[in-house]
């Protein structure tokens, strides 16, 4: 079940569809699309509102947008705050799975008194409006993405992970979680635009593919292959451990039983899965070197 926050009675005026006690508009329109290339779904959200009160208080930074997007699937919530009308937000693959639903409200950031305005219902007309912080004091429908995702295959091993920023500033190292359906990378904002830039060089011609594979999936597969070793149980029913075992499967081997000998090589298993990554990842470093060398 999704978490109705919009369904309940407000002890003071709000704007929204289902309310007068605004004769004027607050509502979002959502548009998205799947970026395989940067394994996220790309949200687009346009903001309508006609409130001049309300938009002056935005711009004095007393109200702020506010959309919450949930995924009850994989218990994904988001809460994100902005001022402006037009707003583009990533959402990585790995934290969705079926459908996103998507709420707009506007949020007070200081305490208002004495709030008019000419759209007001006139039953407030000689009445005093004080808003507390923090409130609720309008909301848009409910919007909800579907997904077309496959869910019991990813088709190839680079996919099982999604490399996404880190928006905390103080973020020096990276991170990772394992318990989504694909395996998170967090990377400091800096390096994460460092690393977009080099995979956009990926979309016309294949310059750093296998150089990125080998320097930031590597070893994270191999710490993935450590931690199967150890708790196989704990990822068995996620969608990247699946993909490893297909991908095996497809090579004659049984991942599952090399993972209960007491030698495995999380190391060796790595690179199988790859195929032979390193000596790609060689060969882009001379392609480079080739060609700035030609310039």
């Amino acid at each position: 079940m999704y978490m109705r926050i919009v369904d309940k009675y407000y002890g003071y005026p709000v704007i929204s569809h289902s309310s007068d006690d605004f004769n004027s508009v607050f509502d979002i329109q959502v548009d998205s699309i799947e970026l395989p290339d940067e394994e996220v779904l790309l949200v687009k959200t346009v903001i309508e509102l006609e409130d001049r009160e309300i938009l002056k208080l935005i711009s004095e930074n007393k109200i702020v947008f506010t959309i919450h997007f949930e995924e009850s699937k994989t218990c994904y919530r988001e809460i994100v705050q902005f001022k402006t009308l037009k707003n583009e937000f990533k959402i990585p693959f790995g934290k969705v799975r079926d459908k996103i639903e998507v709420c707009g409200f506007l949020t007070t950031t200081t305490e208002i008194k004495g709030f008019k305005s000419d759209n007001m219902h006139p039953f407030y007309k000689n009445m005093e409006v004080n808003y507390e912080p923090y409130q609720i004091i309008g909301f848009s429908s409910s919007i909800v993405i579907d997904l077309v995702k496959e869910e019991d295959e990813i088709k190839e091993p680079k996919s099982i992970f999604a490399i996404i920023s880190n928006k905390d500033e103080n973020s020096k190292t990276y991170e990772l979680d394992w318990n989504e359906n694909r395996i998170i990378i967090k990377m400091p904002e800096n390096d994460f635009k460092i690393y977009g830039q080099l995979s956009s060089r990926n979309l016309l011609q294949n310059q750093t593919q296998e150089i990125l594979l080998a320097k930031i999936v590597m070893p994270v597969m191999v710490e993935a292959f450590n931690l199967l070793k150890n708790s196989i149980d704990l990822y068995s029913n996620l969608l990247w451990f699946k993909s490893i075992v297909k991908t095996f499967k497809d090579k004659n081997i049984n991942i599952e039983k090399e993972l209960d000998k007491e030698s495995f090589d999380a190391y060796k298993y790595a690179q199988i899965l790859f195929d032979s990554i390193y000596p790609k990842a060689l060969q882009q470093v001379v392609d480079l070197i080739n060609i700035r060398e030609d310039i």
